[in-house]
């Protein structure tokens, strides 16, 4: 069957590059609850041919190096939507933060630096 994806957030920072943060799911073919249905990122110089880098920050069936930003909580329900919201910081706070994530019951929230 496969993963199916879904666009949810573009941004052109101001150097021009593009970031594609999309929701991946993979359903039962994950063999990790957590994994079924995932937040993954991809960046392009020209908005039409995109490359997903190797972030390493989440595993899939045992792959490391993948472009997984979030993961579901493995409870019931195990599709969501994402949004991007892009926030201006300086140069020593963007690279303390390159990554945070708070979560909640029901909501996850994580701010990436422009």
């Amino acid at each position: 069957m496969g993963s199916r994806h879904r666009v949810t957030s573009v941004y052109r920072d101001p150097a021009g590059r593009y970031q594609l943060w999309y929701q991946a799911f993979a359903g039962d073919e994950s063999r990790d609850r957590t994994r079924r249905c995932t937040v993954c990122y991809a960046e392009s110089a020209d908005g039409i041919h995109f490359t997903k880098p190797n972030l390493g920050l989440f595993d899939y069936n045992g792959i490391k190096d993948t472009a997984i930003v979030l993961v579901g909580n493995g409870g019931t329900s195990d599709r969501y939507g994402v949004s991007v919201v892009v926030t201006r910081a300086s140069p020593m706070r963007a690279a303390a933060t390159r990554w945070p994530i708070s979560t909640s019951p029901g909501i996850t929230v994580s701010s990436i630096p422009a």
